[in-house]
């Protein structure tokens, strides 16, 4: 997904939270994702979507060490499905074993030994 597409999509999910977009980072050689943080209040929600269309949400203090920790959004993710068709990942399956998909560098992977499939769709790989 291309950055101009992600924003156009996080300014329509922040409107409809009722958060602020605080902070839009596009992917690069590293990381290979998108990142959105909206906030307001005590509510956060941050939000990632790699240069393949994966999306999910995670923890915005954990990136800033460049680690992931993941979690769900249920409203959020109603949000995407219904005005998007974009399918969130679940936490659940992103701290599963990893499981190649088809475009992934076998390469890359024989090289990193990613443990989890959340490691391998979001990365700071170069």
């Amino acid at each position: 997904m291309n950055f101009q597409e992600f924003k156009r999509i996080i300014y329509y999910l922040s409107s409809s939270l009722n958060l602020d977009v605080k902070e839009l980072k596009g992917s690069n050689v590293t990381p290979n994702f998108h990142l959105a943080l909206m906030k307001r209040a005590e509510e956060e929600v941050c939000i990632i979507c790699s240069i393949h269309g994966e999306w999910a949400f995670c923890n915005y203090s954990e990136f800033l060490s460049y680690k992931l920790h993941f979690v769900d959004n249920e409203h959020a993710s109603k949000i995407l499905k219904v005005h998007f068709g974009i399918t969130t990942h679940k936490q659940s399956s992103l701290i599963e074993a990893f499981v190649k998909y088809p475009y992934m560098s076998s390469s890359d992977i024989a090289y990193w030994k990613p443990k989890s499939l959340g490691e391998a769709l979001f990365n700071w790989w170069d």
